[in-house]
């Protein structure tokens, strides 16, 4: 399962971008996230997450919080 850092998100249009070693940033929305816990999703925070290709191109899935 890849691994990176959220770059950053905006909670009001509900996507981001996670930041990764390998490949580069990596959209998300926030349909993908599986846990947001109790405060969101903040810049820098670790996750774990699947990549999905779409024709938009990857994306981040099952996004988790570490």
């Amino acid at each position: 399962m890849p691994e990176g850092r959220i770059k950053w998100y905006d909670d009001k249009k509900g996507y981001g971008f996670i930041e990764t070693e390998d490949q580069g940033d990596i959209f998300f929305h926030k349909n993908g996230i599986k846990d947001p816990g109790y405060f969101g999703v903040q810049k820098d925070e670790p996750v774990s997450f699947e990549i999905k290709t779409t024709p938009k191109g990857p994306q981040a899935v099952d996004v988790r919080l570490k």
